[in-house]
Order: structure tokens, then C-alpha cells, then sequence
């Protein structure tokens, strides 16, 4: 076993070993004497409270992990797959650090993690709650790739129990009123790429993915087919945020001339070549040029769902327009139509 002590930029000093061929770093220490005093306890705590068995032969979790990744990346939206990715290489890798699955699914130890998690006051309500999902979710994982057993599982499960959080409260949608929008398009010069490119985004209710992720097969029927979507690495995705975003968007007479003018339907190229940022930057010069409050390309959506919602008289109405923009309908519901509460209301009670 190899001995060592050192000290980083923050002035904490590290226990530092080597043991069996791994690696092991604790800290928490003010001076180089406390951490020598405390070495051997120390590097005993840590085995006794991991439960370290350096013979296990059963894969390591870092290797698994990185299976996980792929496999929710293949199951779940990018946003989703993303935020647990962060959650395995922030908190579990270090946790885990060179473990196998058989040393990990230990009942006792599972508990002390479990506690450590609860009582961390460097960690919020929300983030607490990120890592417990995501070790859930990645035992599941373990259990259908058969590495652990079903009791294994249900004694996770159990002592696993996500912690209750409120959500923070969500700051109104920002709407862009009706003269605001005519402003705004009418300073972008007519007959342009620019001038066909926002008059989709404002008419369609597009998400700003979806709008730069359009290629010339996307135009049909005189409507917009919305199936895929430009990532911010500038890579083109078949998948989108939810099930409901795939649709097909009619389009108004003004936008099928745009589209007659601007499309070339024999060839699948990308409609716009431009990234999401040098998008922003257009928004913000047009919207100058036009004196009107800056918005995100998004509140244009929020605008667009919002007007169309308060043209709803009834459900039929609220089921179609939930379909054109994307979201079920309990969702849009709840986000749009506050203003049948009273009709149906007074229409039953």
C-alpha cells in the first residue's frame, strides 16, 4: 500500500492510497497534521463503510454506466438522456469509482449513501431528487440486463425514496402582442431567406430545432411536416422533445408563395444553414430595427399557441389546435385555455 498526503488550490488536504490497484482519495481535512493523525482510520472507515472486495469479477459500474447512456439515448428525448449523463459523471462515477455491481448493491452500504445524499447541504431539494431517479433508473437498467436480481431491485427500490420537491413557480409566458409581430416582420426585407424563415417561425408556432432542422422534403400539401430537429451541436435528429411534436402544421396562402419561392422539392438539403445562436443574433438585430421588446424565438411559439387557444369555443376545438402545436391536450388545457373555466362552468354546474 502506498502512502500520501497533499493539498489543492482551496487549501483542503487529501488522504491519498493505493490499495489492491485502486485508487483511493478522501478528504475534508484543514491541516497536513490532522490528515496524517487520521490516515489509517480513515482508510479503514472507507473499506469498511464500501464494503470493498477487489476479487469480484462482475463487471465495473463505469462500464456499465456508459452502456446506460447509450441505451437511454435510444429510449428517451436528448434533454432527458443528457440531464441523467450529468448525474452519472457528477455524483455516481465518483461514488462508484472503479466499483463492480456485485460490490455496489450492498444493503448497508445503499443506506449510508442514501443518508450521506439526504443530509448533504451542499446539494438542493432538486438536485437530491435528480440523483435518486437516476440511480433508480439505473439499477432498473442493471436488473433487465439480468446483473443484479429481483431482490436486489425491490431492496433498492425500497431504500431509494425519492425526495418531494416544489417546483419553483413558473414566471408567466411572455406573449408578443399582435401589432408587436407586424412590427417585426415588417422590418425584415420581403423576398429574403430571413422574411420566409420568421414568418414560419411567428405562423407556425415552430420550436427553434424545429424550424432550422426543416429540409425541402418538409413541405407537402401546402403544409409544414415537422419530423425533424437541429440539435445545438449542428447535427440533424430524427427524434424530437415528445410524441406529440411530430405533426403537420397547414399552411396560410401567404407562406405557400414563400414556399413556392424558396423550396427546391427535388432535393433534401436543409432549408436554413444557420446555427441556433446566429439565429438569436438575427432575431435581436430585426427586433432593434423594429423598436420592440426583445423575445426568445420561443415566446414566439408561447405567442402563437396562446391566439390560436383563444380562438377554442369547445374540446374539438382545443383537440385540434393541441394537435397543430404539439402538446397533448391536457397540456395545452392547462398552459391555454383558462378562459372556458367559466363557460364549462356555467355549461355543467
Amino acid at each position: 500500500m502506498r502512502k500520501g498526503i497533499y493539498q489543492d488550490k482551496n487549501g483542503t488536504w487529501y488522504i491519498h492510497t493505493k490499495k489492491n490497484g485502486r485508487n483511493i482519495t478522501i478528504r475534508g481535512y484543514e491541516t497536513k497534521k490532522q490528515a496524517d493523525n487520521d490516515y489509517d482510520f480513515a482508510i479503514d472507515r472507507w473499506f469498511r463503510t464500501h464494503n470493498f472486495n477487489p476479487n469480484a469479477t462482475t463487471p465495473l459500474f463505469f462500464d456499465i454506466s456508459n452502456n446506460y447512456i447509450d441505451y437511454i439515448r435510444n429510449g428517451k428525448a436528448s434533454r432527458t438522456a443528457d440531464r441523467e449523463k450529468t448525474q452519472l459523471n457528477t455524483y455516481w462515477n465518483i461514488v462508484f469509482a472503479n466499483d463492480t455491481i456485485a460490490n455496489i448493491y450492498n444493503f448497508e452500504r445503499l443506506k449510508i449513501i442514501y443518508s450521506d445524499i439526504k443530509t448533504n447541504n451542499l446539494l438542493n431539494i432538486r438536485k437530491k431528487h435528480d440523483l435518486i431517479y437516476t440511480f433508480l433508473a439505473f439499477t432498473n437498467y442493471c436488473y433487465i440486463q439480468k446483473l443484479i436480481d429481483k431482490q436486489t431491485l425491490e431492496e433498492t427500490t425500497i431504500i431509494f425514496q425519492p425526495i418531494k420537491y416544489t417546483k419553483t413557480v413558473q414566471t408567466p409566458r411572455k406573449i408578443a402582442k399582435k401589432c408587436e409581430i407586424g412590427a417585426l416582420l415588417d422590418a425584415i426585407p420581403k423576398n429574403t431567406t430571413d422574411y420566409f424563415m420568421f414568418s414560419l417561425l411567428i405562423s407556425c408556432g415552430l420550436r427553434i430545432s424545429e424550424l432550422l432542422g426543416l429540409c425541402n422534403d418538409c413541405f407537402m400539401d401546402n403544409k409544414v411536416i415537422v419530423k425533424r430537429q437541429l440539435l445545438t451541436n449542428g447535427k440533424i435528429s430524427d427524434k424530437l422533445k415528445t410524441q406529440q411534436s411530430y405533426r403537420q402544421i397547414p399552411l396560410t396562402k401567404e407562406l405557400q408563395n414563400l414556399v413556392s419561392k424558396h423550396i427546391i422539392k427535388s432535393n433534401n438539403k436543409k432549408v436554413f444553414n444557420i446555427s441556433h445562436t446566429q439565429f438569436k443574433r438575427l432575431l435581436y438585430k430585426y427586433e432593434i430595427k423594429a423598436k420592440i421588446p426583445h423575445y426568445v424565438p420561443h415566446e414566439f411559439r408561447h405567442s402563437f399557441c396562446y391566439y390560436k387557444a383563444q380562438l377554442c369555443e369547445n374540446i374539438s376545438d382545443v383537440a385540434y389546435i393541441s394537435k397543430i402545436c404539439g402538446h397533448s391536450i391536457s397540456v395545452f388545457l392547462n398552459t391555454y385555455c383558462n378562459h372556458l373555466d367559466t363557460e364549462l362552468e356555467h355549461k355543467f354546474f
